[in-house]
């Protein structure tokens, strides 16, 4: 029994390391601009990496300098919905 218990606790573990995205961050100059692949990999493929981070952080990683930005709410009692971000 307290093998099982090992080898699930060793198993979350290493799923847990895992899910953590450790791929660097790639200018569209290294995708011959292709922006399809570019948007794909550092948004699609890295989405865990901006998990829990700020606009800020986001940002500055990816090297987009932001001009504006925009509160969208809701017609409807004012609710916060989302931001438009202008680079």
């Amino acid at each position: 029994m307290k093998r099982i218990i090992i080898i699930l606790i060793l198993a979350v573990m290493a799923i847990a390391g895992y899910s953590q995205c450790n791929q660097p961050y790639k200018a569209l100059s290294e995708f011959n601009k292709d922006t399809t692949a570019f948007i794909i990999y550092n948004f699609m493929d890295r989405a865990d990496y901006y998990k829990g981070k700020t606009i800020k952080e986001v940002s500055k990683d990816l090297q987009i300098p932001i001009k504006d930005y925009t509160r969208n709410s809701s017609a409807r009692g004012g609710y916060f919905t989302g931001i438009y971000i202008f680079i």
